[in-house]
This record gives structure tokens, sequence and C-alpha cells, in this order.
């Protein structure tokens, strides 16, 4: 199991946003990782950093998905799914 605070253990507490660099790193170390893995499980820490649809919603539409695809846009992590849908974080 992929673990959330692992990836996060690469930035620094003080400051929450990553270098560009880092980003790709992270993308591409886990690339290999994800991509073809269905979604299981799904755990929504912050549920207001969900603007639309419901928390409830969002993680319901994330659970049996395929990842498709795993890129970055800008300092962003960008996840296709198999649905067509994409989800960044």
């Amino acid at each position: 199991m992929l673990n959330p605070a692992s990836i996060g253990e690469r930035w620094n507490r003080r400051n929450p946003v990553p270098e560009l660099p880092e980003v790709e790193t992270t993308v591409n170390d886990l690339k290999p990782l994800v991509t073809n893995k269905i979604i299981i499980k799904t755990e929504i820490i912050k549920s207001s950093s969900i603007a639309e649809p419901s928390s409830e919603e969002f993680r319901e539409g994330l659970q049996g998905r395929k990842i498709s695809e795993l890129s970055r846009r800008g300092k962003h992590i960008v996840f296709s799914l198999d649905n067509g849908k994409v989800d960044i974080l």
C-alpha cells in the first residue's frame, strides 16, 4: 500500500509547496508504482480541500478506478483515470 506520508517527507514542512524538480522526481518515482493499478481505498484527510462533489462522492468515485497515467502539470501531480477523468494533487 502506498503511504502518502512517505511522499510528503521529501518536501520541507516549513515550505509546503514543493519545488518543480521535487514534483518531477515524485512523479517519476510514483509512475511505476501506481500506473495501471486499481484504487481500492481512499482516505480524505481534509474534506474542505474538495470543492465539488462532496468528499463522500469524490471518495466513492475513485474506488475501483484504474490509474491509467501519471504526469505533472506545473507543481501539480495529475492522475489520469480509466474513466477519462483527471484528478490533480
